[in-house]
């Protein structure tokens, strides 16, 4: 439970730290690499988030949370289309609607990236529409019509 409240409250590495004191006493269990990972994640060491993201995968390929994730840690390299693939995947497995929301957020921007949009706009009222409490889908469709 300690882990969660690390992340709620941007204590990247004071996670990252904990997380790898249980790991000595749980090395096989995936959670903690995937918790490692987020960790990795947030505190922009993105190449070993992806070593932790893929260690998860070889054991649970329909982990949509890891998708997600792992989408997002290429996003923030620059890898636009692996991560649109990351993203797709964790929207069509079984993820929770939240985490559903912030992949169709992330599709949003890879299509504005790509000048389209429309595109953007759909993925974006699709993200709002799964789970409504997605402040970053909503910002960026006022922002659309605000016409910045």
């Amino acid at each position: 439970a300690e882990l969660y409240l690390y992340k709620d409250e941007g204590k990247w590495k004071e996670g990252l730290k904990l997380t790898r004191g249980l790991q000595r006493r749980y090395p096989e269990a995936m959670l903690l690499v995937q918790h490692e990972g987020y960790f990795l994640l947030r505190l922009g060491r993105y190449r070993q988030a992806l070593e932790k993201f893929n260690q998860v995968l070889e054991e649970d390929p329909l982990n949509g949370a890891v998708r997600l994730y792992y989408g997002i840690t290429l996003y923030k390299m620059g890898r636009i289309i692996p991560a649109t693939g990351q993203f797709w995947a964790c929207v069509h497995l079984d993820s929770s609607p939240e985490y559903k929301a912030h992949a169709h957020f992330f599709l949003g921007q890879a299509a504005l990236l790509s000048g389209d949009g429309d595109l953007a706009k759909r993925h974006w009222e699709r993200a709002v529409e799964i789970y409504p409490d997605s402040r970053r889908a909503k910002d960026a469709l006022k922002e659309m019509e605000s016409g910045k």
